[in-house]
């Protein structure tokens, strides 16, 4: 073999091993990485830089976290956060937190949610805190005859309504779970008294959605 043809050969073996490497380096899952990216709501680039990782990454925590996020099943999307919760690093079980949350939260489960809570997620969202200050109605207004209910859910199992009201009470709001029939269906309603009158009813159920954020409805039984 001539050897300028040898030292090309050679050369050309150096090149792709060099390129090899450079791929293996580029398809490694950097979590900082996809962390930022997570921060930023970049979620195409997220989906992009997955589809680029390694083989072996792809069983690892930080890929089963980020693909999560691209699952459409809410349930099976849950127990991959569980897991990632209960095994991930800081950074991973801060972010896992805030995902259960959130889920927690849009299925009805307040108390659930609320175990989530003090783990200052970094994800760059915010959790649901309640305020210091407390909803106190007026005494002069108060009425434990008030026309008025504020019901803060409606839930086809007790439980979830119990659940309700301890969040209710432990901010020092009286609350109780009523059983009615609604539209020939039975549910537990959460109620807490209103006031005298509508106006002031609304003022008070508004203080107590600031501090535990629970959408309400005022009803008048």
């Amino acid at each position: 073999m001539p050897f300028k043809n040898k030292n090309r050969l050679v050369g050309n073996v150096f090149l792709l091993f060099l390129f090899v490497i450079t791929v293996k380096s580029y398809a490694q899952i950097n979590e900082q990485y996809l962390v930022e990216l997570y921060r930023n709501h970049r979620f195409s680039q997220i989906k992009q830089a997955l589809s680029q990782a390694a083989a072996q990454d792809s069983s690892g925590l930080t890929y089963l976290f980020f693909k999560t996020l691209f699952l459409k099943d809410g349930l099976q999307a849950k127990q991959n956060y569980e897991r990632v919760f209960k095994q991930g690093d800081a950074t991973l079980k801060k972010l896992a937190a805030q995902r259960l949350h959130d889920y927690y939260y849009a299925v009805g489960l307040y108390y659930k949610a609320a175990q989530y809570v003090n783990q200052s997620p970094d994800s760059g969202a915010q959790v649901v805190v309640p305020p210091l200050q407390k909803a106190v109605p007026p005494t002069d207004l108060f009425t434990e005859n008030s026309p008025f209910k504020i019901q803060f859910g409606a839930f086809s199992n007790r439980q979830n309504a119990e659940q309700q009201r301890q969040v209710l009470q432990k901010q020092h709001i009286q609350a109780k779970v009523v059983k009615r029939k609604i539209k020939n269906r039975q549910f537990y309603c959460v109620w807490v008294n209103g006031l005298k009158n509508i106006e002031e009813t609304k003022k008070f159920a508004d203080q107590i959605k600031q501090q535990v954020h629970f959408d309400y409805r005022i009803i008048k039984p």
